[in-house]
């Protein structure tokens, strides 16, 4: 297994096949690349809708494995005045990233870098602007090759978002980080490709409040329908259960069948329990346009909204900016605290 003893210089290659060399920091330590094989690492871009200080950086661990990862500033990435350059373990991770990214460049691979690369001289104009530089230890994370789409919900719900063109993301809960935060990722289960896709590609890059309203509501339909599939699984098991069901068994499967099929029932068990910030943005609506809403659930609130912006769409029209707080907080509720990890 080929290891490197120490980087004595990076070069990174331009589209026009210009070579320069990037100079590697004095104080930035070398000390356990020596026990570093390149190839078992995998890099991605994570985007977040703030400023990203230099100092930053997330320890990336797994559940009975330990630190798998670490999560890097791009604009940290081969800069000598970054204060963490001599934790050995944050400068393996910096160089591996440096490494990958320069090694990429060769292959004409610039899925990583700075959008004016083409352009580089120095370190950062090859290296991805705003952005985390997610390095991770392939050998120690199961289905690693499916890593960002096994993931991409639970980095969503800390505030990230895997970005293939480097989008900057409008609406994603913007969590704070700070030098040296814990990240226990978790994989999500259970979720189709495309409920994925809409909450970690679509609601946080989509601008207009009302088309994210719908895109949410597309989620919470999808858990509506796994709920009345749970619901109809029971059901069924308790039918089996029994040689023979009495005239009032039978009413009371019923009963229970018809309750699982509408609507509202269905809601009110997916979107509970309430989400206060979530509430109060949806009572503020319902109040501009005058509905009644006092003996209204937290799920009937969100329910009466939809019903409202589907089929009486000029109503709400005027109310964007309500509408955007009202989006940016359900989504927020949604994918913290109902997503399955």
């Amino acid at each position: 297994m080929l290891r490197i003893n120490k980087f004595k210089k990076l070069c990174f290659s331009r589209p026009d096949k210009t070579v320069i060399t990037l100079d590697i920091p004095a104080n930035l330590s070398q000390s356990l690349i020596k026990h570093t094989n390149i190839s078992e690492y995998s890099v991605h871009i994570l985007k977040t809708n703030r400023i990203i200080a230099e100092s930053e950086y997330s320890i990336i661990e797994l559940e009975n494995a330990g630190t798998v990862g670490y999560l890097i500033p791009s604009e940290a990435i081969l800069s000598e005045e970054n204060p963490n350059n001599k934790d050995k373990y944050y400068a393996a991770y910096s160089l591996i990233a440096a490494a990958i990214i320069c090694e990429n460049s060769f292959k004409k691979d610039y899925s990583l870098t700075h959008t004016d690369h083409g352009s580089a001289i120095t370190a950062p104009m090859v290296f991805a602007e705003n952005s985390f530089y997610l390095v991770t230890w392939n050998k120690k994370i199961p289905d690693h090759t499916n890593f960002s789409k096994n993931y991409a919900v639970f980095f969503a719900s800390k505030g990230l978002t895997f970005s293939q063109g480097q989008t900057q993301p409008l609406a994603l809960t913007a969590s704070q980080h700070v030098k040296g935060t814990f990240f226990r990722i978790k994989a999500t289960k259970g979720l189709p490709d495309y409920i994925v896709t809409i909450l970690t590609e679509l609601i946080p890059c989509t601008v207009n409040p009302f088309l994210r309203f719908f895109y949410i509501y597309q989620v919470i339909e999808f858990l509506m329908s796994s709920e009345f599939n749970t619901r109809v699984t029971s059901l069924k098991q308790k039918f089996s259960a029994a040689t023979s069901h009495s005239v009032t068994d039978l009413k009371d499967i019923l009963k229970e069948f018809q309750k699982a099929t509408k609507e509202d029932s269905r809601i009110n068990s997916v979107l509970c329990p309430a989400c206060p910030a979530t509430e109060i943005s949806a009572e503020n609506i319902l109040a501009t346009l005058n509905i009644q809403h006092d003996e209204m659930t937290f799920a009937d609130k969100i329910y009466k909204i939809r019903n409202t912006l589907f089929h009486d769409y000029q109503r709400v029209h005027s109310h964007m900016e309500s509408m955007s707080t009202l989006s940016d907080n359900l989504f927020s509720y949604l994918i913290e605290k109902k997503m399955p990890y």
